[in-house]
């Protein structure tokens, strides 16, 4: 069942009294993503404020979803609470723990929402932002067909029953009877076809609700547990979505507005409470743990760690506007930065070592200056908070931290297992089990450093996000050009796609290849190319060892609703391939290598026959 957030303090109550004094009570499987990563962490503060055990696993996957739950319960057997983060909404539940008499709690921005999950009568419990209306949801309708055919057979009894019928006024009568069930008959299947059609509209297409991490800071609120760090928590998890187009611009400002609004109440409370507060001015530095709110960031990215010009040709905002790749577009970013006043000796050093006066000449002419290079809104909000080595770390620069750590880009550890990949594929027998194991524990190893990173304590870990970070989005960039002016991407009547042929195994990767394709999308909605009728969904390929990762996007830019999914699974049945689509995000399945082109293939016939 759907719960709204004004009766998210029963269900914290709910998940605390099924807790028992000793052993593992609460399971929470994480969904690699930054937004899950933090809703994790302020779920787990607040277990542990209130002394209740609990057992974390990551999961990749719904095949890692049942092995945890099964290797959890092997070691504990009192788990009486499964809670999932950015899993589970859009699959039925019941039926994938059918095996457990554990009370199931989702937190998923994935919609829509498995119907059997909102119908569930209490052993599914699926927290959302507001109030459920089950005017929007159709009841389940997994049992249309069995209705169906119950209803064609009581048809022909009926209709075989009334051969004999006797003469006269028991025959008019009789007959009566017969037309009534057959008006009762087509009202019922009218219905029921009413329905199918509410059920397709229901589950026509993929989409996403708000931010785990924005619910989980919810249910602090309504515990009363709210700190600075909930709200850090919270602005990090949400600008991670942002940045992988799951929430758009107009929902960010106002998630924004409603922490800022909340850290706000919260130092008033402390100030009424009599506890001692930050002191201010020349000189002060705050003390660890201090969150505050910036209305203007700079939208460019990881400004602070690299150089000025760097942060903007590699921007998404900036090198879209100004197709900085392009001769021109590098005269006119060179251009802007000699109007607003600075040097282009200066713009190559680390930002952090522009004077006071550079940086304010820096923003006050950016406003003036922008517009005219299409740079209209080059500022956006955020949060900051002083880290654990009195570092001031901004939100948007630790998401792209904690991306990048997530997945093991350009770490020590990624380099070695790509020379360690590399030297596997010379060899003829591959030891696949020990292979996947290395994989197993990369990915863990991935999970365990970006949930280090979030609050940013660690400088040598966040040093290692702020470099993978940054190599990532050179690869971005530099994939997307080449990719552009190879005239690598093949426009058919639905949709666009491409294969990935990168050097290395960056983009075999589901959120380092969705990045690249919310990328090449940005460039070319902004450029003109992919906007109103020329607007189609985008999809990548990229080859692993063995298989094609398949990654689509909507060809518009911001949070939009992705049909993808759906075409993704006919597809694969119509040509009987053996594809995967066992990741969280059903926009992105594994389908074999000597069957990829027939998908493709397929995929266009499926969504021809869709437009139809």
């Amino acid at each position: 069942m759907l719960v709204g957030r004004e009766r998210f303090d029963e269900v914290y109550a709910t998940i605390r009294q099924s807790a028992c004094g000793a052993g593992q009570t609460v399971l929470i499987l994480v969904a690699p993503d930054t937004d899950a990563i933090c809703a994790c962490q302020i779920l787990c503060r607040l277990l542990r404020d209130d002394n209740v055990p609990f057992c974390t696993k990551p999961v990749s996957g719904y095949a890692d979803v049942r092995a945890a739950t099964e290797d959890v319960s092997q070691q504990f057997s009192d788990i009486k609470t499964i809670i999932m983060l950015n899993c589970g909404a859009t699959v039925n539940l019941e039926k994938l723990f059918d095996q457990s008499n554990a009370t199931i709690f989702v937190v998923d921005s994935h919609r829509p929402v498995h119907l059997r999950n909102y119908h569930s009568p209490g052993r599914v419990v699926v927290l959302d932002g507001d109030a459920p209306d089950d005017d929007d949801a159709p009841s389940d309708g997994e049992d249309l067909d069995e209705d169906f055919m119950e209803s064609d057979l009581e048809s022909d009894a009926e209709l075989s029953s009334s051969d004999d019928e006797p003469e006269g006024d028991e025959e008019t009568e009789r007959q009566k009877r017969r037309r009534e069930k057959r008006e009762a008959r087509a009202a019922k299947k009218a219905e029921a076809s009413d329905r199918r059609k509410r059920l397709r509209a229901y589950y026509d297409g993929t989409y996403d609700g708000p931010p785990s991490a924005a619910l989980l800071f919810a249910l602090t609120e309504a515990c009363s547990t709210a700190e600075p760090t909930e709200v850090w928590l919270s602005a990090l998890g949400t600008t991670g979505a942002r940045a992988q187009w799951r929430l758009d611009d107009d929902a960010y400002d106002d998630f924004t507005d409603y922490f800022a609004a909340q850290l706000r109440h919260i130092d008033a409370r402390k100030q009424t409470s009599g506890e001692p507060m930050p002191e201010s001015g020349k000189g002060y530095q705050a003390p660890p743990g201090t969150v505050t709110y910036e209305r203007d960031e700079l939208r460019f990215m990881l400004h602070r760690h690299w150089s000025l010009f760097d942060a903007m040709y590699y921007s998404n905002y900036v090198a879209a506007r100004l197709s900085v790749w392009k001769h021109d577009g590098k005269r006119r970013l060179q251009e802007l930065l000699a109007k607003i006043g600075l040097s282009l000796e200066a713009c190559r050093q680390t930002y952090a070592f522009l004077s006071l006066d550079e940086r304010t000449s820096l923003r006050d002419n950016l406003k003036v200056q922008g517009p005219a290079y299409d740079l209209d809104d080059p500022f956006t909000a955020t949060f900051h908070r002083v880290a654990g080595g009195g570092r001031n770390v901004s939100a948007h620069d630790v998401a792209a931290c904690v991306e990048a750590l997530l997945e093991g880009h350009f770490t020590e550890d990624a380099s070695h297992a790509l020379v360690r990949a590399a030297k596997k594929r010379r060899v003829e027998a591959v030891d696949t089990e020990d292979e996947a194991s290395v994989e197993k524990r990369a990915f863990l190893r991935g999970f365990w450093h970006a949930y280090d990173a979030c609050l940013g304590d660690d400088d040598a870990l966040l040093s290692r996000g702020v470099h993978a970070a940054c190599a990532l989005q050179r690869g971005v960039v530099g994939q997307a050009v080449s990719m552009v002016e190879k005239r690598e991407i093949t426009t058919l009547r639905h949709f666009r796609y491409a294969y990935v042929q990168a050097s290395n195994d960056v983009f075999s990767k589901p959120l380092a290849l969705r990045k690249l394709a919310l990328f090449l999308v940005g460039v070319h909605t902004t450029n003109g190319k992919w906007v109103d009728s020329k607007a189609k969904p985008l999809v990548l390929l990229a080859e692993r060892r063995d298989c094609f990762l398949v990654a689509g996007v909507d060809g518009r830019e911001g949070a939009r609703k992705n049909r993808l999914a759906h075409a993704f699974r006919l597809a694969a049945e119509h040509i009987q391939t053996s594809s995967r689509q066992d990741l969280f995000d059903s926009s992105v399945v594994e389908v074999a290598h000597d069957d990829v082109q027939r998908f493709v293939e397929s995929l266009h016939y499926i969504m021809a026959q869709s437009a139809a």
